[in-house]
């Protein structure tokens, strides 16, 4: 009973939160997201920590055409602990965010970094096992935007990747 409540509060609560190499095949069957809004997990949004560098399974970046360089920020989602990062790359004011989802739709989330320019942070998650992980990663000004959920309109992030995705 205790272990069940446990997990209750950890899916609910989470525990901490952070795309674009595409990761070698896995054996992971193939599973459909729920496309609706009334269908989606609840948001897991958490605010990344000052972190050290983690060494990252798959790594994918966020571009914006109309700078130079055009890399503004990277993400990445390390296997052994389930940990997110980002890493900020440009001094725009800028929030960078990994919006990630487990395969089966049953956990999403949002980890994002407000540390500024040349600064990194990171999510600590703890995800089931033989799950496909799905990340990409944006930015979104937040003195202009909610940043919330990513789903919705009027959040204010921007420049997505491309989704990437892994084992967990």
């Amino acid at each position: 009973m205790h272990r069940m409540l446990l997990i209750a509060v950890v899916a609910v609560l989470g525990t901490g939160c952070g795309g674009a190499e595409m990761d070698e095949p896995t054996d992971l069957p193939s599973e459909e997201l729920g496309t609706s809004s009334s269908e989606l997990a609840a948001l897991e949004l958490n605010e990344a920590s000052a972190s050290v560098s983690y060494s990252y399974d798959i790594v994918n970046f966020v571009y914006d055409p109309n700078m130079f360089p055009g890399e503004v920020g990277r993400g990445g989602y390390q296997r052994d602990g389930d940990k997110i990062g980002m890493a900020d790359s440009y001094g725009d004011g800028m929030r960078i965010g990994v919006h990630w989802r487990l395969g089966d739709g049953s956990r999403r989330g949002l980890c994002y970094w407000t540390g500024g320019a040349g600064t990194h942070g990171g999510c600590n998650k703890d995800f089931p096992e033989g799950k496909r992980f799905e990340f990409r990663i944006g930015r979104c000004n937040g003195s202009k935007y909610s940043c919330g959920d990513p789903a919705q309109s009027g959040s204010g992030w921007q420049n997505w990747s491309d989704w990437s995705s892994t084992g967990t």
